[in-house]
C-alpha cells in the first residue's frame, strides 16, 4: 500500500471521507483502502470570557489515503461529489 494525497472541496473533507467509505463498502472495495487521514489539531481559545476548544485542519482541502491503487479504485474515489482528484503523480500508474 502507498500513501496518496486526495484533493477535496475545502470544508467538506469529513463528508468526502464518509462518502468514500460508504461507496467502497457498497462496491466491496473497502479492503483496498487501509486508512484515510485528515490532519487536524485541537485549539483552545478564549471567546467571550469562556474557553472554547475547536478543531482546525492543518491542510484544508486535502485527505491522505493509504491504498492499493487500481484504475477501478481511483475511478470510484474520483467520482465522489466533492473530490476533485489526486495531487501529484497519477495513482493509476504507481510506478
Amino acid at each position: 500500500m502507498r500513501w496518496y494525497v486526495l484533493k477535496a472541496v475545502s470544508g467538506r473533507e469529513n463528508g468526502c471521507r464518509e462518502a468514500i467509505q460508504t461507496e467502497l463498502r457498497l462496491r466491496k472495495q473497502d479492503g483496498a483502502v487501509a486508512q484515510m487521514l485528515i490532519p487536524a489539531e485541537r485549539i483552545t481559545e478564549v471567546k467571550r470570557g469562556r474557553k472554547v476548544t475547536t478543531e482546525r485542519k492543518l491542510y484544508p482541502g486535502y485527505i491522505y489515503v493509504e491504498m492499493d491503487s487500481s484504475p477501478e479504485l481511483v475511478e470510484t474515489i474520483t467520482s465522489i461529489d466533492g473530490v476533485t482528484g489526486f495531487l501529484g503523480a497519477d495513482p493509476r500508474n504507481p510506478d
